[in-house]
């Protein structure tokens, strides 16, 4: 296992706009893929971001049940202006999260892993919120970096 860093972070909440795949632990790695590269990423250049976040995006995942959860590909949305057509909003939750910085998208699902099966039962002070949303963060840097940050 990969040697991942947790920080406690207060995040804002933040409204988003964007595409959902619902879809289950055994779906996920073809399902949001998919998502992003064959609906959401094609129609990024055109999204009206809000520039308070320039090129931020998010991949948020709100479980349904123990295996099944809704997964959106989705970008901050500029303040009055209208969701794009076909796209739904989604206002992510303020508060406090897990902060993991990953060093590459081939590292997230072991990252996941080390949150909620390594990290997260060891706590004494804190306790996930396995049925609040977690969120992959990709700045504008991520097309050359290829470093993300997962809540």
């Amino acid at each position: 296992m990969s040697n991942f860093t947790v920080n406690i972070v207060e995040r804002p909440a933040l409204k988003t706009a964007g595409l959902k795949v619902r879809t289950t632990m055994q779906k996920a790695s073809v399902d949001c893929p998919k998502l992003w590269e064959d609906e959401f990423g094609p129609r990024m250049a055109t999204f009206p971001c809000d520039p308070a976040a320039p090129g931020a995006s998010y991949g948020v995942s709100i479980m349904l049940d123990s295996d099944t959860f809704d997964y959106w590909a989705v970008m901050p949305i500029a303040p009055g202006a209208p969701v794009p057509a076909g796209m739904d909003t989604l206002e992510i939750p303020g508060g406090l999260y897990a902060e993991c910085p990953v060093d590459s998208l081939a590292q997230l699902g072991e990252a996941f892993t080390f949150v909620y099966m390594n990290w997260g039962p060891a706590q004494k002070k804190y306790a996930l919120n396995m049925q609040g949303a977690s969120y992959e963060m990709y700045t504008a840097e991520y097309m050359t970096s290829g470093k993300l940050t997962i809540y």
